[in-house]
């Protein structure tokens, strides 16, 4: 069996759909209302049409290619019958993921009506309860964001650390 195939993924960093994450009760196991907004807002829309035209870039390559034309048979996915902008756009919107949805619950000053959260992680208006991961950041702060999810919790580990010897608590063995 001849396994020679190519794989592109697009990926688009710093994609611009803001959605919104809402509580539905007071009960912490209930269900929260999420909207990615994702390709519903002008801004999102660009990022599809960002997407569209990397795509046909690849496209374009791997058919300008002396070493793709002589090792590719035959584009699969989408498929060679998936050509015009429309079924482009309906097949990203179909197939792409957003793993790293981020950013609905900002860390900043009391004073931002659009702040979640102190520089402790602490939410403003609620006792006793603090947002550590990745949606306290303002904004993506790139394409790859383990490294920045370790930060921030490393830095919201040394926050409730802290407030944990202010409150005489000792860790159990």
């Amino acid at each position: 069996t001849d396994h020679r195939a190519f794989l592109n993924v697009i990926l688009k960093a710093h994609t611009k759909a803001k959605g919104w994450v809402r509580l539905t009760g007071g009960h912490p196991q209930d269900t929260l209302e999420i909207n990615k907004n994702q390709f519903q807002t002008p801004e999102s829309i660009n990022d599809l049409h960002v997407v569209r035209e990397e795509m046909k870039k690849s496209r374009q390559f791997a058919q300008n290619n002396l070493l793709f034309a002589a090792n590719v048979d035959q584009e699969i996915f989408p498929g060679p019958s998936v050509t015009t902008d429309a079924q482009l756009d309906e097949f990203i919107k179909q197939n792409q993921w957003g793993h790293h949805a981020c950013c609905t619950a900002k860390m900043g000053i009391e004073s931002d009506n659009m702040a979640v959260v102190d520089n402790n992680f602490k939410v403003y208006g609620v006792k006793g309860l603090r947002v550590l991961d990745n949606s306290v950041w303002p904004n993506i702060p790139g394409m790859f964001v383990t490294t920045p999810i370790y930060m921030i919790s490393e830095k919201g580990a040394d926050a409730v650390h802290a407030f944990a010897g202010t409150q005489g608590w000792t860790p159990t063995p």
